[in-house]
């Protein structure tokens, strides 16, 4: 944004005359960056296939393996976003094996897999809205507790962030949370 603000002054040359003009400041401002306010995902092994749902444990407020909603994102200088996703730095295992994360091309998809199969997939789109699919079980610390796990995944917005300053990533994230599932009887659904 550029403002510009205008001075009106008036010199004398001391014996009677004057001469009046205007001065006129053009202030250019910076393109600021992106602003991105976080959000949670929750998903639940219990909304995978052979999960069990149950009421008791720590309180999880899904049975569901999907969860959607959006991320807001938005930039003062109204400029076009791209929003990407960045891998967790969190360690994670699926069956006694890590997961390793995989995004796309277009940095719209996220992918963490262990042993060749796909473990959880996370998109976004430009305008921030987001899809956590759980598609397989990740061990926790606890085996047949009911638990959560925070996956922070990153955002960054690279388009913006290069024309502002180089070789500079700024990540925010969002929150996943997967929680366990057991039945009753205390035997962990996989």
């Amino acid at each position: 944004v550029t403002l510009a603000d205008f001075f009106t002054y008036t010199v004398s040359d001391g014996n009677g005359g004057t001469d009046t003009a205007t001065l006129k400041i053009n202030v250019i401002g910076l393109n600021d960056a992106p602003q991105v306010v976080a959000a949670t995902a929750s998903v639940s092994e219990e909304g995978l296939a052979g999960g069990l749902a149950d009421s008791v444990g720590t309180s999880d407020t899904t049975n569901s393996a999907v969860s959607s909603g959006k991320v807001t994102v938005s930039d003062v200088d109204n400029d076009p976003l791209t929003v990407k996703l960045a891998a967790p730095l969190t360690t994670l295992t699926s069956g006694g094996q890590t997961v390793t994360w995989g995004v796309s091309t277009d940095g719209h998809t996220l992918t963490g897999s262990a042993g060749g199969s796909d473990v959880i997939k996370a998109t976004i789109d430009n305008s921030g809205n987001y899809s956590v699919s759980l598609l397989k079980a990740i061990d926790h610390a606890t085996a047949g507790a009911e638990d959560i796990k925070s996956i922070d995944i990153g955002l960054s917005m690279p388009s913006k962030l290069r024309r502002v300053t180089s070789n500079f990533i700024s990540l925010e994230t969002f929150s996943t949370n997967v929680c366990s599932g057991t039945s009753t009887s205390g035997r962990t659904a996989s």
